[in-house]
């Protein structure tokens, strides 16, 4: 339990820290799902909803929204990567980075709609396509880059005769 709230703290850091260096144009990796994926990947879908409540707290800790909602919002992304883990898609690079583009367009777009009804109107059309889905590629293409770059260093491992046949 240790090892995911370290490592989750360390994708929180990544997240307030280094989000606006990495942008390109309006598109930012969303670090926490980046880590969501990665810890529930290697530690089994049913630990799914234990990291997304440890991603939760520490959105809400920092951020200046209401209590809670970063809190309900990575318990569903952690429920729903287990979920998808489990029902879904197998144990290759490409499935785990569109698992991580799926859970970032869900999570994009459930922190639109408590915007939305909360904060006022706007155009959730616009912000999805311009903001959420952008981010989503972003997010996908950087967990399969660790992914293909993790699987390098373990050249006998099993993952690495899946992928490259050797």
């Amino acid at each position: 339990m240790f090892q995911k709230f370290f490592w989750m703290f360390i994708c929180f850091l990544l997240q307030t820290s280094f989000t606006g260096f990495m942008a390109v144009g309006n598109a930012m990796p969303n670090f926490v799902i980046i880590g969501l994926v990665l810890i529930i990947s290697k530690e089994g879908p049913g630990n799914g909803i234990k990291a997304g409540i440890v991603a939760g707290l520490f959105q809400d800790l920092i951020s200046g929204a209401a209590f809670g909602t970063g809190l309900i919002v990575k318990v569903l992304d952690g429920f729903l990567i287990g979920l998808l883990k489990r029902q879904t898609f197998s144990d290759n690079l490409i499935s785990k980075a569109a698992i991580g583009i799926i859970v970032t367009l869900s999570d994009g777009l459930a922190s639109l709609l408590i915007l939305y009804f909360t904060a006022g109107s706007f155009n959730i059309g616009g912000a999805f396509f311009l903001r959420v889905l952008p981010n989503a590629l972003y997010t996908g293409i950087i967990i399969f880059v660790l992914l293909v770059a993790g699987s390098l260093f373990e050249p006998n491992s099993k993952k690495a005769t899946r992928i490259y046949g050797v």
